[in-house]
């Protein structure tokens, strides 16, 4: 019953959305050959966004000939739209393009203070871009590892390595990955690799992190054995060494 008061509302709100009737706010989204206006109304946005009630409240706000001048270059106006018109109806499209509008619509209402919608677009990420992520999970991990709120995003990604850990242990991805995700994924019990290979991997790491550091390490001089140590010093406490069989030990440590 509620859902059926709602609509004829929100239809109204999207009506007036598209008349562009009495709007006083023009939205320059995007730049170059894909930049667009997009109309909208101040009262609305600033009522359904802290972001835009800032935005239009404050002093350097721009106005000309009576309307709002918001210029947004980096999110484009395809997402835009689909965002504005949440904020008018509540509606949210997800069947954007491609798994890529979907992290950039992730990344955009992020942007814009609308962290409400943070964990819906993950979920529907997770279970509609498949693909998408497999093709790039390490890449994605570090998008969700740099925002606080993608920690949906974060868990999915830190899980599927853990499930499959040669989709990064073992690979030249590992090198170069920054040392909070790999944290991480040593602090998990459900990382499915044995603790050797872990310290090998983890050792490969800080070589890279080091790379003017002697690959053997009965060469290490005094400096070199400090800098190693600065660099593992945080994994170190994560290594499961009684999971290292005494033959283990005296070849790779």
């Amino acid at each position: 019953m509620q859902q059926e008061l709602f609509l004829p509302v929100s239809n109204n709100f999207e009506k007036l959305f598209k008349s562009k009737k009495d709007y006083d706010v023009i939205i320059k989204a995007g730049e170059d050959n894909d930049q667009k206006e997009i109309y909208a109304h101040s009262n609305i946005l600033r009522c359904q966004s802290e972001y835009f009630d800032t935005v239009f409240s404050s002093n350097w706000a721009e106005k000309k000939d009576g309307k709002y001048i918001f210029k947004k270059p980096n999110i484009s106006p395809y997402i835009f739209e689909i965002i504005i018109r949440y904020l008018y109806c509540g509606q949210l499209d997800l069947n954007v393009k491609n798994g890529s509008d979907t992290l950039k619509l992730l990344l955009d209402t992020e942007e814009l203070g609308l962290n409400i919608l943070s964990e819906y677009i993950q979920e529907f990420l997770i279970k509609n871009q498949e693909k998408f992520l497999q093709n790039d999970l390490i890449g994605i991990l570090e998008v969700a590892f740099q925002h606080e709120t993608f920690t949906t995003l974060r868990d999915c990604g830190l899980e599927a390595i853990c499930q499959e850990p040669n989709i990064l242990f073992g690979t030249d991805k590992i090198l170069s990955l920054p040392a909070q995700i790999l944290e991480s994924l040593l602090k998990r019990d459900d990382l499915a690799l044995d603790e050797i290979e872990i310290w090998n991997n983890l050792i490969r790491w800080a070589h890279a992190q080091q790379p003017t550091v002697n690959k053997d390490p009965s060469e290490w001089t005094k400096d070199e054995l400090t800098l190693m140590e600065r660099t593992l010093l945080r994994f170190i406490p994560l290594i499961r060494f009684h999971d290292i069989t005494s033959e283990e030990y005296y070849d790779k440590l």
